[in-house]
């Protein structure tokens, strides 16, 4: 008479291993945060070390840009809050804010 065993044969293969966790509840990435040169944090996708893709930067004063990022500049979509309160969402090019 045949038994299945009691516990899993070894694996041959290795679990991949990812620069970043996924959180398989919530669907969101644990992205890596980084320290610049200005004492600001960003968090986001990095490209060869490059701020690219979409990220969060926090500067010293507390204010936040949270969007999207080309070549290490605000790039594209975004929403920047300053530290006095003032929200901008929309276009930012060249990292500065473009549009009305």
């Amino acid at each position: 008479m045949w038994t299945a065993p009691t516990e899993p044969a070894p694996s041959k293969f290795k679990e991949p291993e990812f620069p970043f966790k996924l959180d398989t509840v919530s669907c969101e990435i644990d992205y890596p945060s980084v320290i610049l040169d200005d004492g600001s944090i960003y968090t986001g996708q990095l490209v060869e070390s490059r701020r690219e893709g979409f990220g969060k930067q926090n500067w010293l004063d507390e204010s936040l840009y949270e969007g999207e990022f080309l070549n290490n500049e605000r790039s594209g979509q975004g929403t920047y809050r300053s530290a006095n309160g003032s929200v901008y969402t929309g276009s930012f090019l060249n990292d500065e804010m473009h549009g009305e």
